[in-house]
Parts: C-alpha cells; sequence; structure tokens
C-alpha cells in the first residue's frame, strides 16, 4: 500500500474571509491542502510570512503553527481539505512544513479536484465519501507529477502531540 492510498480526507470546507473575519494561529494532528479560489492575503506558518492569491496551492503539514489574513481591499478565499495519516516530505531541507506553489499546470488541475471534492461533501450523496477519497488520491498524485522531485509523500503511522511536534521541529531545524 503506498502513502496516497493512505490519505483519509476528513472535511472540504470553503471559506471566504473579510472584514469581520478573526483567525488566530492554531495548527492540527492532519495535514490541510488550501486552493485558493479568490482574493489575495498572507499565511503565517511556521513563523513564514507567505503572501497568496488567487490560484495558488498551500500544502501545510500537521502540528504546523498556521494562520491565515485576508487583504483588506480583495477578500481571501478558499477550499481547505483536511487529510489524515499523510504527510509531505519536502526536498527543501530548510522547510520541512509546508509548500506554496504558483505552478499553473498544477492548480490547473487541482482546482476542479477541489471543486468536486466539496461539491460532493455538500451534496451527501451515496458513494460521495467514496468519490471523495478516490478524487483526494488523483489530486495527490498530481501534486506529485506536478512537483517533480521536490516533494514525496509519508504516511503517519500515528498522532503527535504539539508538544512533540514542537521538539522534532527544534531537533529537525
Amino acid at each position: 500500500q503506498n502513502s496516497v492510498s493512505s490519505a483519509e480526507l476528513l472535511y472540504a470546507r470553503e471559506d471566504v474571509y473579510e472584514n469581520n473575519w478573526f483567525s488566530s494561529v492554531h495548527s492540527h494532528s492532519y495535514t490541510e491542502l488550501f486552493y485558493i479560489t479568490l482574493g489575495e492575503g498572507v499565511f503565517s506558518i511556521a513563523g513564514n510570512r507567505i503572501s497568496v492569491k488567487a490560484g495558488d496551492l498551500l500544502l501545510i503539514n500537521s502540528n504546523v503553527p498556521h494562520t491565515e489574513l485576508s487583504s483588506k481591499q480583495n477578500a481571501l478565499g478558499y477550499i481547505v481539505l483536511g487529510v489524515k495519516s499523510v504527510e509531505f516530505v519536502f526536498e527543501n531541507e530548510e522547510n520541512r512544513d509546508f509548500l506554496m506553489s504558483r505552478t499553473p499546470a498544477l492548480t490547473q488541475k487541482i482546482a476542479p479536484i477541489f471543486k468536486e471534492i466539496l461539491q460532493e461533501k455538500e451534496a451527501g450523496e451515496q458513494y460521495g465519501a467514496e468519490l471523495c477519497q478516490s478524487l483526494l488520491q488523483t489530486g495527490l498524485y498530481y501534486i506529485l507529477k506536478n512537483t517533480g522531485n521536490s516533494v514525496s509523500l509519508t504516511e503517519t503511522a500515528r498522532s503527535v502531540s504539539k508538544e512533540c511536534a514542537e521538539v522534532k521541529r527544534y531537533i529537525d531545524s
């Protein structure tokens, strides 16, 4: 069984944030994949400020502190998928926590997959969960294919506490 088939979709959600939005730094015991659907803003991820705009893809591993900030002039919107049991491994030794991609070949493939997952989740119809799982795996394969050798996927055996994750990040840095 490969790592892609280990991935389990926990949720799919679409958010659009304007002036009344408040987000604080947080982390999760699972990986999150963000596809930016509109507007622009900044993600703060493990102390890094990353500017994002419509069409960008963000991959954030589990237990990585992050938050989103929307532009006041151009409201930030995204589809986010919560994915259990896998993490991305980034070839860049200086960053093991996240990846931001503006590669058109990738985002053109990912956008319709994220949208279809969201629609299927919201519809709640028969075979919808199975279809979402299949679409997730297809999306993960596109991510791996279009990032070359710079990204791979690994299976996570179990959840790690936030404290253990912080110690691991410190040791790895």
